[in-house]
């Protein structure tokens, strides 16, 4: 019977590391979230000199960010053709280049830290499993070229001859990124801690308070800082007139055990989605060598299935048993188990860019950040360097990619 648990909780167990907070402090900056958004902001508050406190209610990575599939893409939910009907050249063309910006800074990250975080980097295919997608195909590659990638468009035999999955084409985009994502947060949130940032796990925030000074208090002890970071994955805004730029959405998975020596070993090691409704997307996860490449006692993960969350709170098992029906599909005559599955909560934007800074008649002590869609990892970690260099003067709000007020958020409730 498959684990109703993630993976990523499996490799790296939901332990506690860090203190409960029982003493108050001040601090320069405290941040409230210990997912990826939260603790890449407290890395690169901590690097550029402030002093951080970063409050956890459970255990670091434990709430969403335990529960994605970790890829690292430029790629966003809604197609790039869609986006650029709606809102322009110029626009994808920001989407893409703030995915790839964070892939080569999630790359520099490991690098510089020396993190175990399995982190590689790898192609990605878009594949078209049935007829009518063929035009989606060559919509979508035309996209990718405007907004400055190098896509190649296949057809069904050249798709068949690299990879051996019967479809009628893909569109192949370059180097994109995959890492373990609990590896990659634990050994950031090491990094930070030695650098004099104060991590306090099983410390649920209570109560806000903003004045001069911004206290955050829990059942035990209250810090007090000069500023706020609020990356807990709710809805950005107090205002409700603004939330209605935001959705939010369920993401189921499963992990396949796949065995050895069969055809599904054979298999490239890409990130791959179909272009369908609902979409599917997937990744071999390899515990041996850190990815996937033919080896052995790895796992391949395929997600989708997303429903709104209304409709999710009624869907019961039904979305996992059809993510096993696709695999059946996608992945024929073979003996595969499913042994784990999971969901994730998403909150997706309009304009498929997060946001990051103060809200529209915020205090300007506390910036928050959210609406990361299927791109938590990679916007989760470029929107916490984006309120770092806010909070630290390194970026203005006027050239800030994820401010609240930009046009194209405004653009897509018009």
């Amino acid at each position: 019977m498959a684990q109703q648990t993630s993976l990523w909780l499996t490799r790296e167990p939901d332990v506690q590391r860090f203190p409960k907070l029982s003493a108050n402090v001040s601090t320069d900056v405290v941040v409230v979230g210990g997912g990826i958004a939260g603790v890449s902001a407290a890395y690169f508050l901590t690097r550029a000199g402030k002093k951080v406190v970063l409050l956890e209610a459970n255990h670091l990575g434990t709430g969403e960010t335990g529960f994605t599939t970790a890829f690292l893409t430029s790629s966003v939910d809604p197609p790039l053709s869609l986006l650029r009907e709606q809102f322009g050249d110029a626009h994808i063309r920001q989407v893409r280049a703030a995915g790839e910006e964070t892939i080569r800074l999630i790359e520099t990250l490991v690098a510089e830290e020396a993190l175990r975080a399995g982190f590689h980097r790898l192609d990605a295919l878009a594949v078209g499993l049935t007829a009518d997608t063929v035009p989606h195909l060559a919509r979508e590659a035309e996209a990718l070229r405007i907004a400055g990638g190098v896509p190649t468009l296949l057809g069904a035999e050249e798709l068949r001859a690299l990879t051996g999955v019967e479809a009628v084409g893909a569109v192949r985009i370059p180097l994109q990124g995959a890492f373990d994502v609990r590896a990659f947060l634990l050994g950031l949130a090491e990094r930070l801690q030695r650098r004099g940032g104060q991590i306090f796990e099983e410390s649920r925030v209570t109560e806000i308070n903003q004045g001069m000074s911004v206290t955050v208090k829990t059942a035990t002890a209250t810090v007090t800082a000069e500023g706020a970071v609020l990356a807990t994955g709710l809805f950005p805004s107090p205002h409700k007139e603004h939330n209605r730029h935001f959705r939010q959405m369920v993401t189921y998975v499963v992990a396949l055990e796949l065995p050895e020596g069969g055809r599904s070993w054979r298999l490239p090691d890409f990130l791959y989605w179909d272009i369908a409704t609902p979409f599917h997307y997937m990744r071999f996860v390899n515990p041996v060598r850190g990815h996937a490449s033919n080896g052995v006692n790895g796992s391949f993960l395929i997600g989708g299935e997303d429903l709104p969350l209304p409709e999710a709170s009624k869907a019961g098992e039904k979305p996992w048993s059809s993510l096993e029906a696709f695999a059946k599909t996608f992945l024929p005559d073979e003996r595969w188990r499913v042994t784990h599955q999971w969901r994730g909560q998403t909150l997706e934007t309009e304009d498929a860019l997060p946001v990051a800074g103060v809200p529209p008649g915020g205090n300007p002590k506390i910036f928050l950040t959210s609406g990361f869609g299927g791109n938590g990892m990679t916007f989760g970690t470029s929107a916490g360097k984006v309120i770092a260099d806010l909070m630290t003067g390194a970026l203005q709000p006027g050239n800030n990619p994820f401010r609240f007020e930009r046009e194209t958020l405004k653009k897509g409730s018009a």
